[in-house]
């Protein structure tokens, strides 16, 4: 008896050194949390969410007092295949729906995030629905669709320094999570929505990351309120950018030393076909789909091109067909759907995007521009706006700008690709079914070997 107690003993001590040590994760071990549950109401319990001590570095704590939740918490993020956050959660089986105020927050990154969460699991990579005020200027709306994969989402970049008070509520009705956002908690704004699939029982609460593992972000919520019983809620949804563009059919004539074509994954194209113009060094594409995940589906004009150099273009105007609509200039290393590549693209709501594929068939990663919130107050951005990428090696760097002399680095990936490999314009609508179509003019290429 003595024996079995001292191995318990052992076996106990040890866990809490590997998991201090972040060599046990958050899909085994609870996250460590100063919060005494008792200080919570009845059912709400709070925890660090996180699969390496690295990812949520400074421990979080909730307290609650006179009907608001006071949470500190730092993390990397809610985003990629597993999370980094503070989480104030209780158990919810079927449909319901969860509002909160933001009533304010720290602005320790451009994309902190303080907000309502739906989630399958309390592990890190669980499948989720995040909708999330951010400082600067947005309320985001994230998903990861299944555990371990990659997070998408979708933003309403309308507003100027968003530090609260904010209203968001997230609905789940079956499969179906609903996002609103709302400046009074009355007037409800439609943000987006989504099918995930998850089980039955789940964990809805509050959510909480500083984007920086040594910096604290201070949250305040209240009017947090938690029901089974699904409102009726009129809500109107975001205003789009009207746009008199038409779409284009056919591809581009190869005597311009260019060509183009409709990258789409699988021997099927199921996407819309699209199509480019050239007249008087003015651009026209249209494309459908994504470039994003593992594999991309686009419109494509090319040229080949070899070693060292940049390219620069200017996106005069683009149409709204959805927030994340993607209109830039690539290096492809082939035109397969699933090559690598580097993307650097101007987005409708006020955002530039870097992304890139590291490696053939792999999930795409992003580097979104606003480190320092330099543009992220502006609501339409559909055009006219700069662009610039640059390789160098391996090195391929992205810059944007407003009037195409100051110029910004937005972001920089490693990317090996091989020496000759393609770069030209590419244009996405994120939805198959129909075609964005961007115009460009001012484009030049350079190369620097």
């Amino acid at each position: 008896m003595r024996n079995s107690r001292k191995i318990f003993a052992v076996i106990l001590v040890l866990t809490m050194i590997l998991a201090s040590l972040g060599c046990i994760n958050a899909s085994s071990v609870a996250g460590e949390t100063k919060t005494s549950q008792a200080e919570l109401p009845d059912g709400w319990k709070a925890m660090d969410i996180y699969k390496n001590k690295s990812d949520i570095g400074l421990p979080g704590s909730t307290s609650y007092k006179n009907g608001a939740f006071s949470v500190t918490a730092a993390g990397y993020n809610i985003w990629y295949g597993s999370d980094g956050f503070h989480y104030v959660y209780k158990q919810m089986s079927g449909d319901g729906e969860i509002t909160a105020r933001v009533k304010s927050m720290d602005g320790t990154h451009v994309y902190a995030k303080a907000g309502i969460m739906v989630r399958e699991k309390l592990t890190a990579n669980s499948k989720m629905v995040v909708n999330a005020v951010e400082p600067y200027s947005m309320c985001q709306f994230v998903w990861r669709s299944k555990d371990n994969g990659g997070c998408e989402f979708a933003v309403n970049e309308g507003a100027a320094h968003l530090f609260g008070p904010y209203w968001v509520k997230l609905v789940r009705k079956g499969e179906n999570f609903i996002g609103y956002e709302s400046a009074d908690g009355k007037n409800w704004t439609l943000l987006y929505q989504k099918k995930v699939e998850m089980a039955k029982d789940v964990y809805v609460g509050l959510a909480v990351s500083s984007l920086d593992i040594k910096t604290y972000n201070h949250v305040v919520f209240d009017n947090v309120s938690l029901s089974t019983k699904l409102s009726d809620i009129k809500a109107v949804p975001l205003p789009r950018i009207k746009s008199s563009l038409k779409p284009v059919q056919g591809n581009i004539d190869p005597k311009t030393g260019w060509k183009s074509a409709d990258i789409f994954n699988g021997k099927k194209q199921s996407s819309q076909k699209g199509g480019a113009s050239l007249k008087d060094g003015v651009f026209t594409v249209s494309g459908a789909g994504d470039v994003w995940n593992r594999s991309d589906s686009f419109h494509y004009v090319y040229k080949p091109f070899s070693g060292d150099g940049e390219v620069v273009v200017r996106v005069k105007s683009m149409t709204d067909t959805d927030m994340q609509a993607k209109a830039g200039i690539m290096f492809r290393e082939k035109l397969a759907n699933n090559s690598k590549n580097v993307f650097m693209c101007m987005m409708p709501y006020a955002t530039t995007d870097m992304q890139c594929r590291l490696e053939e068939m792999t999930d795409s990663v992003n580097k979104v521009d606003g480190e320092e919130a330099r543009h992220e107050t502006v609501k339409e951005l559909c055009g006219p706006y700069w662009l610039k990428l640059v390789r160098k090696g391996d090195t391929f760097t992205s810059y944007d700008s407003e009037d195409g002399k100051t110029w910004y680095e937005t972001g920089a990936y490693t990317v090996k690709m091989t020496k000759e490999l393609y770069v030209g314009l590419a244009v996405a609508s994120i939805d198959k079914k129909v075609l964005c179509t961007a115009v460009f003019d001012n484009l030049g290429i350079k190369n620097t070997n």
